[in-house]
């Protein structure tokens, strides 16, 4: 029964160790960890949103303006530019 019990000491002292090396990597492991975005703030990152609920066609294509071909415009002045050739409120 000696010899029992002189190898569950072996274990516990293995475990402990295990873990402690366990424990150690997971810090060592986080020190590289980066900051992570979310779905949704990679999803919307270059989009440009709309201010009211009928600007929708204005916003999306200052999306594709800025996006595609580089100009850097916004919903408001597309918005301007589209206002005299429409019956309706933007």
């Amino acid at each position: 029964m000696e010899f029992l019990n002189d190898y569950g000491a072996l274990f516990k002292v293995l475990l402990f160790f295990s873990l402690a090396c366990i424990a150690s990597l997971l810090f060592y492991i986080s020190a590289f960890a980066w900051p992570v975005d979310s779905y949704q703030e990679l999803r919307y990152q270059n989009v440009r949103g709309q201010n009211t609920l009928s600007s929708c066609g204005p916003a999306s294509l200052a999306t594709l303006f800025a996006e595609f071909y580089g100009m850097d415009t916004g919903e408001e002045e597309i918005t301007e530019l589209v206002k005299p050739y429409i019956q309706e409120e933007i």
